[in-house]
């Protein structure tokens, strides 16, 4: 009965039970652990089917091609299986080639587990796979074979469809239409008719993974929490533990018994407190899955170790990266021993044979206040008897001098990809010797460079370039705020701490600076007529204190300064792609970035033009130019906002690629920059795919030497290949896609670090800020963008703390909150303040910072009862459990009946609760009425209120270049350093954070 259920409902929708509760699926999950089950192989599953004559073989194999795989069935001996079984490899490669089945990347709703995602080229949106049978044992990242489910089964949205439309009402004559197909073509068009035949939008597309074709390496790196079984059930001699993860897109799990032995007493009891209780401490761990068998109800892990206690700044960075698989151990022996020796001898004269030198060039840097590792120089001088011409040049680093290729010091910097930038410090690619010293281009001397160098005008057009290997003597060390201070004509050197070399004076470096400026704004200029779109979201900056704690938080501002850095090196890259690209088209390792998703695309089109927005989405140059008219005619700040980081959403990542993987050179585009080729060249020093475009290039600068040498003669361009040891075409490719990878790691765990840092700052100073409603769900929901902090949250209309009625209209896509009853008659009497009129609340403050209840913020036991769906927190017990609450921008609270629609500002009271266990997250609700609740303490005078900014006797004084740090910002070529540990951050600008890197911003 049980199997002709699950058969009849193929997406159930039953997620894993709770791991306090003891169903008969998690019995029957210890049964089989305990017997030692263990989960079965990719590539070896459906191996052990019994075999049968060649006719009924290819009549059984005939009817899997044309039939899903039923949800739940019986292996051979009869017995009930919870997950079937995955098809073997042959099986799988005969549906690849007919269109009955696609590969995909598995992706999971981090809001509903239930649901997961893979993206089908040529369908018109995800393909859902709903239910965890469906989802067949796949975890996030994994790379999976998907079997569409027929129409019947598909995901509807009875809102689009007609009244009356009943399950299978939907006029298709065949509920699988593609499953006669003999290519994917085919296929792709079946599939696309099916969903042409409902309206739009009624029909979701529906499958279920078949195989797991690689596993995802976030199966070695979870972390989380441990939690014993309440009910006391024994596995192996040992009490029953499951392992719980932080990250909301992977499963419980079951901890293997041998981990459980190990665990240490202080463990055991801190895994026995009961699941509810927020109060007790949480220990976080990192584990690995080890298996998950057809009869498993959750996979099996084994413990790894601890990282310590969950709410620390320092433990939760360990997660992030442990998370990510980011390596932060010391460089080993054996890439040591590739470091040249100390004191290194320098530049020698045969050196200086094959390398142009620009030591007598007036060379500088322009780098943020804190940089250490200085990858890029400039130099500008005029062209001897042609006026108004420049020569121009941009040098580089040249870390690929000081590391060979294959050696260990190179697979290690492979390994890691990219040097990443957390708030508190940076986690380098290249051990330190290099990337502060022998390779950084610190002022006064001389270094090995990779140069590039043009003959140009002042309008940017480019009559002669060179490149190649080069010595520097870099004569000042610049930075940001120094160079802004010269374009705006307040640069004063009296008062300037950098130091000169070489004699060089001020007012040279002064006029230089002015004349790279104008070169790189009609550079830009042009770039952008050329159809180039940069979306840049509000990017946030922290103060530190000694303790390393953030106490203040500003935007990220990039100015003028930071343009002009970037411009030169989006050239330097443009020109060596160029370069590599037409001397290797077989293995030049470059970075495209393909059109957006043009169905997101296309909601954004029809959102901008119910609200009146002028959106032409035609290509990059039309969607820039749409913004930059919304930027003169709108005078709503927050709206602009809010709809550039729309305009994101639709973007895909940018990548790198080994252009012998694509013939077309059509494919080689770069959509954002609106580019036939680009690379990256300009920060070998932290990232890797840098280092190969510099070898690439001196390979390629020989074959031009050879090809004028021979000229009409064919230059053996696999001979200077392999005397270079350049990379082929197949290990370029998996360079390419591993620095993909890494580098989708490092911005994940630079987000996360932002984020942390945010939420401990908010969870010590709450604060009402300024809310955009970025998307209305119905009567249940709605999503708010905070324009303050460049972050976006979800406000849940029954957690706000009072009784509220929600109407939605459909009609003109609004939300109306009304009051059910007044707050005093609900309860809520022992509530907090009203805002004052210095824009501080006085909530609940107690001496010394305490609150007034034990718990930790709203993570009370009534916000755990909220969070699972039952009665929220009363309003103003949470505002009473607060610290003292600033108001900086004297927001007004809401009345009643609200409002809500698209692009409505709203004043949110934002802040981080402590949830021991739990990822730090961003909680907002919205400011109320004073009269909406009734005060029981009264107002402290305005002195004592706790500011957002900590005051001078708060918090030490930041320092000139932390103030100018807030606003800096990272540019293409060049990123800044933070302090390599807190209190050399506070020591030398009191902290700061660094932009993560966008999503498509080269």
């Amino acid at each position: 009965a049980a199997a002709a259920a699950a058969a009849a409902s193929p997406l159930s929708s039953s997620a894993p039970a709770a791991f306090g509760t003891a169903s008969k699926g998690s019995r029957r999950a210890v049964a089989v652990i305990a017997a030692g089950q263990g989960a079965l192989d990719t590539r070896e599953s459906g191996r052990s089917n019994a075999k049968s004559t060649a006719k009924q073989g290819q009549e059984q194999q005939q009817q899997q091609l044309r039939q899903p795989q039923q949800q739940g069935q019986n292996d051979g001996a009869g017995k009930y299986c919870r997950f079937p079984e995955y098809l073997p490899q042959e099986q799988l490669q005969i549906m690849f080639k007919r269109g009955l089945a696609f590969r995909g990347r598995f992706r999971v709703n981090a809001g509903d587990r239930n649901e997961a995602y893979i993206t089908i080229p040529g369908l018109p949106h995800d393909c859902m796979l709903r239910g965890e049978r469906a989802q067949n044992r796949a975890m996030e990242g994994d790379e999976v074979a998907v079997q569409l489910l027929p129409v019947s089964h598909w995901f509807k949205n009875y809102s689009k469809l007609p009244e009356g439309t009943k399950e299978k009402g939907l006029d298709i004559k065949d509920v699988a239409p593609w499953r006669d197909a003999q290519n994917p073509e085919q296929a792709l068009e079946a599939v696309n008719w099916a969903v042409d035949q409902a309206p739009p939008k009624a029909l979701r597309i529906c499958g279920q993974v078949v195989a797991i074709l690689e596993h995802s390496s976030r199966r070695e790196q979870l972390v989380g929490v441990i939690q014993a079984d309440t009910s006391g059930r024994m596995v192996g001699g040992s009490l029953l533990h499951f392992f719980v993860p932080l990250s909301p897109t992977m499963p419980t799990c079951v901890v293997a018994a041998t981990s459980v032995r190990g665990l240490s007493e202080e463990l055991k009891a801190e895994a026995a407190c009961p699941p509810g209780d927020d109060t007790a401490s949480r220990t976080l761990i990192s584990a690995r899955i080890v298996s998950w068998g057809v009869n498993n109800d959750a996979p099996l892990v084994e413990l790894r170790q601890g990282l310590g206690q969950a709410g620390e700044i320092e433990t939760e960075t360990a997660a992030i990266l442990e998370i990510e698989g980011i390596r932060r151990d010391d460089f080993s022996s054996e890439v040591e021993a590739c470091l040249p020796p100390t004191p290194w001898i320098g530049i020698t004269p045969e050196d200086l044979q094959f390398r142009r030198d620009f030591r007598n060039a007036r060379v500088f840097s322009i780098d943020p206040p804190t940089a250490r590792d200085l990858d890029d120089a400039m130099h500008v001088e005029p062209v001897e008897g042609v006026p108004g011409r420049w020569r121009v040049g941009v040098h580089i680093a040249d870390v690929s001098h000081f590391i060979p290729p294959d050696s260990a010091l190179d697979e290690e910097a492979q390994e890691r990809a990219t040097s990443v930038y957390l708030v508190q410090r940076v986690i380098p690619m290249l051990p330190r010797l290099l990337c502060e010293e022998l390779c950084s281009l610190n002022p006064g001397t001389p270094r090995f460079s990779f140069s590039v160098e043009w003959e140009m005008d002042e309008e940017g057009r480019i009559y002669s370039q060179w490149a190649g290997k080069s010595v520097i003597c870099s004569s000042a060390k610049l930075a940001y705020p120094m160079v802004q201070a010269m374009i705006e004509g307040r640069f004063d050197p009296a008062e300037c701490s950098a130091q000169l070399y070489g004699d060089q004076p001020w007012d040279k470096i002064v006029q230089d600076c002015l004349t790279l400026n104008k070169i790189a704004q009609a550079l830009r200029a042009a770039r952008f007529a050329s159809g180039a779109v940069r979306l840049d979201n509000v990017r946030v900056a922290f103060g530190l204190d000694t303790n390393g704690n953030p106490v203040s938080c500003g935007q990220y501002v990039q100015q003028e300064a930071n343009k002009l850095v970037e411009e030169f090196m989006l050239l330097t890259n443009i020109s060596v792609a160029k370069i590599i690209s037409a001397a290797f088209p077989d293995r030049a390792l470059l970075r495209n970035h393909v059109r957006p998703q043009q169905n997101k695309m296309d909601e954004l089109l029809a959102l901008c033009q119910a609200h009146g927005i002028h959106m032409d989405i035609s290509s990059s140059g039309a969607l820039q130019a749409s913004l930059n008219i919304l930027r003169e005619t709108c005078n709503d700040q927050g709206v602009i906002d809010a709809i550039t980081m729309m305009a994101t959403r639709p973007m895909q990542l940018a990548k790198y690629f080994c252009t012998g993987d694509f013939p077309d050179p059509d494919d080689w585009r770069h959509y954002a920059l609106a580019l036939p080729e680009y690379t990256h060249f300009t920060s070998p020093i932290r990232r890797y795919p840098d280092l190969v475009v510099h070898r690439l290039l001196s390979a390629a600068i020989e074959v031009q030497q050879q090809q004028q040498l021979l000229q009409q003669q064919a230059v053996n361009t696999d001979a200077i290949a392999r005397k270079h040891r350049l990379m082929d075409t197949p290990r370029t490719t998996y360079v390419a896609e591993h620095c993909n990878e890494k580098r989708l790691t490092a911005r994940n765990a630079q987000d996360a670090s932002l984020k942390l840092y945010l939420c401990c700052l908010l969870r010590r100073a709450p604060v009402v800020t300024e809310a955009i409603v970025t998307n209305v769900g119905g009567n249940r929901f709605f999503d708010v963008y905070l324009t303050s902090y460049g972050m976006s949250t979800r406000i849940q209309v029954d957690q706000q703390g009072v009784d509220l009625d929600s109407q939605w209209s459909d009609t003109t896509r609004t939300l109306t909150l009304q009051l059910k009853n007044s707050f005093s008659t609900n309860g809520c009497g022992n509530g907090g303040g009203s805002t004052t009129a210095n824009g501080a609340a006085p909530v609940g403050k107690q001496p010394n910072g305490q609150t007034r209840r034990k718990g930790f913020g709203n993570n009370s036991q009534a916000d755990k009862n909220k969070q699972q769906g039952g009665p929220a927190e009363k309003y103003g017990a949470w505002l009473e459990s607060l610290p003292a609450l600033s108001n900086p921008l004297l927001l007004s609270p809401v009345s009643f009946p609200l409002t809500v629609k698209l692009f409505e500002h709203l004043p949110v009271i934002a802040t981080s609760p402590l949830q021991p266990g739990k990822i730090s997250q961003i909680v907002c609700r919205l400011l109320l009425h004073s009269k909406d609740y009734t005060p029981n303490v009264p107002p402290p005078p305005p002195d004592s209120l706790q500011p957002l900014v900590p005051t001078q006797e708060a918090s030490p004084p930041a320092t000139p270049a932390a103030a100018a740090a807030l606003t800096a910002s990272a540019a293409a070529g060049s990123a800044a350093v933070p302090s390599t540990a807190a209190a050399a951050a506070a020591e030398e600008a009191g902290g700061f954070s660094i932009p993560y890197a966008e999503l498509f911003n080269d």
